[in-house]
């Protein structure tokens, strides 16, 4: 906001810059956030792929339930392709759903048989 806008203007504008002010803070604020807690989930996930004797386990059973694989890709690729993956089988399912053309057909043909009658 220039000098002049500010004292020429009213306050309207002033609290459109203030608004959006606030608004890139709080984004730069959500970015920060969401990559702490992703160097989180990694962190997690580095610290679970190690066969480590946690939580007092003593048996090897107890430690391969806890026991995870370290991704071989970063998280966001994989939340990526999991919603790609879950898009094209939502697109086969309302593909499957449609009617086919011999559906249509006999389905019309029905319509055009109770108007003949109702008229009859």
């Amino acid at each position: 906001m220039t000098y002049d806008q500010f004292w020429k203007n009213g306050i309207d504008l002033f609290m459109i810059y203030v608004n959006a002010y606030n608004r890139i803070q709080r984004d730069e604020y959500t970015k920060l956030d969401t990559l702490a807690w992703n160097v989180g989930i990694y962190v997690m996930r580095a610290l679970q792929s190690q066969p480590i004797m946690a939580y007092g386990m003593t048996d090897a059973k107890a430690m391969k339930k806890c026991h995870r694989d370290y991704p071989n890709k970063p998280m966001s690729i994989e939340q990526a392709e999991e919603e790609k993956r879950k898009n094209e089988l939502f697109k086969e399912k309302k593909k499957a759903e449609r009617p086919t053309q011999e559906q249509l057909e006999v389905y019309n043909k029905l319509i055009a048989d109770r108007k003949k009658r109702k008229e009859e």
